[in-house]
């Protein structure tokens, strides 16, 4: 009886030392189209890596630990690791293609490609304007605070006798009308950079 439970407690602090120990498993992904950058995550044990360009991984594992495999070219899929998987050190994962259904569409009113055509086909109501209540108004580009600033210090309304613009003058030699010039370059350039990151970030980031 001595015997039987002593071999019972070894075999079990056995056990529970595989259990804790971790090793690093190494893993394939197969799948029909590309395999290059599909996260692999160790959900137990906290840990994460990368797919190379044939699919395969290394990843830190212990029995029982959950691996959650996401690229968004293909179906989530999770695994738990078996006793198998951690004596061999490997695994084998197949993922399916992710097929995105588009939603019905409803087809309304024929559009022609020419603006005022479809326009007047349509029954979408245009805003009164300052054109219906006979009044002038601007129709260029709206411009913004900066632009504002540096159009009033370049066409301001203060005018001697004799026909001089005093304000565009004064803000001239004082290089004020030089730093708005700057100040509105400055905001067309943060505008470029942050139209191009709204077209590269969701080619890289996703």
């Amino acid at each position: 009886m001595k015997l039987f439970f002593s071999l019972f407690l070894l075999n079990l602090i056995t056990l529970l030392n595989l259990q804790a120990q971790q090793i690093e498993l190494s893993g394939q992904i197969i799948a029909n189209g590309q395999v290059e950058g599909i996260h692999v995550i160790n959900k137990t044990a906290y840990r994460y890596a990368t797919t190379d360009q044939n699919g395969f991984f290394i990843i830190e594992a212990k029995p029982s630990d959950s691996l959650y495999f996401s690229s968004i070219q293909y179906i989530p899929k999770t695994i738990v690791l078996s006793a198998q998987n951690i004596s061999t050190k490997s695994i084998t994962v197949t993922l399916s293609e992710s097929i995105n259904a588009l939603d019905e569409v409803l087809i309304g009113t024929v559009l022609t490609g020419d603006l005022n055509s479809d326009i007047g086909n349509s029954d979408a109501k245009r805003p009164i304007d300052f054109y219906d209540l006979g009044i002038p108004g601007y129709t260029g580009p709206r411009m913004n605070l900066t632009e504002r600033r540096l159009y009033d210090a370049d066409h301001g309304v203060l005018y001697t006798g004799l026909g001089l613009n005093v304000n565009k003058l004064l803000n001239r030699i004082t290089g004020r009308t030089k730093m708005l010039k700057e100040h509105v370059k400055l905001d067309k350039d943060k505008q470029t950079i942050r139209r191009i990151k709204e077209i590269i970030a969701p080619l890289y980031f996703h």
